[in-house]
């Protein structure tokens, strides 16, 4: 009887023990700042700030449609992390977006703003420009990216998952920390058990970054069986593929219906000007390029093709996809800071067409 009650006591220290040399080994052999991290690796994804907002930062967000709501003349542009992030970033840098948002600040009657997440789709657009009129607020123009790669996924992640009750309502200055605010009173015991355990065992922590590196392996793992690599052809899935077209077709009705403005464009793609290997089928590509091109002439939103306008040697590097070695590998979605000045050039001559 005693025997298994000090047996079930010592149990829980054992567990701790042996997790916490398990974490310190593995610190000894993984630098946990370096590595795959939602699929920037080698690119860093640039603050959130009043211009740039990733979508997942609902407070950001409801500054921006605060900012949206005080202009007569309202622009939006739509983007994953190839918007939101810079290859080869150096300090001050920032994206094509935010350049965007500055060349335009000084006019009291025109606003640029701009809204990204990584691996977004054509769906998500929809029910992010959705949730955004809920809050009351007509975006006069939207442009909007058009990525063959994403297209092959069609569901809607849960942090977009009732959006507008995330987006809307009263604008403050409290962003991402606003959980430090919580008073001591208010804390529930196990938020108070858990502090106690981090503070006596701050290498627990670590644990989201065991978990985002084994998340890695098993990235890696899965490229090394497959023998995908960054240049792998991605084939359409025709079942997410039409989802997301139909998606994209909904949210520019939305837009007509208004006589709001939609600009659409193909989106930088490394390689394909030179002739040399792409992340697509080819004749896939094409096709998909020139429905876009179709979509827009049926429904009458503007069309742009920019996908050969970054030359091959504003692109960026990254760390091996798969566990054969650490060589680099080419980055076909993000480019460096002069690429981003690049796309600047490019929208500011499409925007510059607009009767503000």
């Amino acid at each position: 009887m005693i025997k298994n009650l000090i047996n079930r006591i010592i149990f829980p220290f054992y567990v701790l023990a042996f997790a916490s040399l398990g974490i310190t080994i593995y610190e000894k052999f993984v630098n946990s700042s370096v590595g795959f991290v939602d699929g920037f690796v080698a690119a860093t994804p640039t603050n959130n700030n009043k211009y740039v907002c990733n979508a997942e930062d609902y407070q950001c967000i409801k500054n921006l449609i605060k900012d949206l709501n005080n202009s007569d003349k309202k622009l939006l542009i739509f983007g994953n992390s190839q918007l939101g992030a810079i290859n080869q970033f150096s300090e001050g840098e920032i994206n094509y977006a935010h350049q965007l948002a500055l060349k335009y600040e000084d006019d009291d009657k025109f606003i640029v703003r701009s809204i990204w997440i990584p691996n977004v789709n054509l769906t998500e657009f929809r029910e992010i420009y959705s949730s955004i009129e809920q809050c009351s607020l007509e975006i006069d123009n939207l442009i909007i990216p058009l990525f063959l790669d994403d297209t092959r996924d069609a569901g809607i992640r849960e942090s977009l998952k009732a959006y507008s009750s995330k987006i809307c309502g009263e604008s403050s200055k409290s962003g991402l920390d606003d959980n430090r605010y919580i008073s001591f009173e208010s804390k529930t015991n196990s938020q108070l058990f858990d502090s106690f355990i981090l503070n006596k065992m701050p290498y627990l922590k670590d644990a989201k970054d065991l978990n985002n590196h084994f998340r890695t392996f098993l990235y890696k793992f899965r490229n090394t069986v497959f023998g995908i690599t960054a240049s792998s052809k991605r084939k359409i899935t025709p079942k997410e593929y039409n989802k997301n077209i139909s998606s994209l077709k909904e949210l520019i009705t939305l837009r007509k219906e208004k006589n709001l403005s939609s600009i659409i464009y193909i989106p930088p793609l490394l390689h394909y000007s030179s002739g040399k290997a792409i992340p697509y089928v080819r004749n896939e590509y094409k096709t998909f390029k020139d429905e876009m091109k179709r979509i827009c002439k049926v429904m009458e939103c503007e069309f742009y093709n920019f996908e050969s306008v970054v030359d091959d040697d504003l692109w960026g590097f990254k760390k091996a996809t798969s566990l054969r070695g650490n060589s680099k590998e080419i980055d076909f979605m993000h480019f460096t800071y002069l690429g981003h000045e690049v796309v600047f050039n490019k929208l500011s001559n499409v925007i510059d067409k607009f009767d503000k």
